[in-house]
């Protein structure tokens, strides 16, 4: 899930994933800038987050990662 929203611009929807498997999502949401959804992610597995919401402008919502 490396960068996968980085700098998106309007994207701004809830997301669902099953992230049980997901090893790293560095820079996810870097430079995104409308994303502020509540986020629940089963981070069990994931190894690095580094970077994942540098610079987002509008995010300011509950984080739920459970490990």
């Amino acid at each position: 899930m490396n960068a996968m929203f980085y700098g998106t611009d309007l994207f701004n929807k809830p997301l669902s994933f099953d992230t049980s498997s997901v090893l790293t999502m560095d820079g996810m949401f870097a430079y995104a800038k409308a994303f502020n959804q509540v986020l629940t992610f089963d981070t069990i597995n994931v190894t690095s987050m580094f970077i994942m919401f540098q610079a987002t402008l509008a995010y300011n919502k509950a984080i739920n990662f459970n490990s």
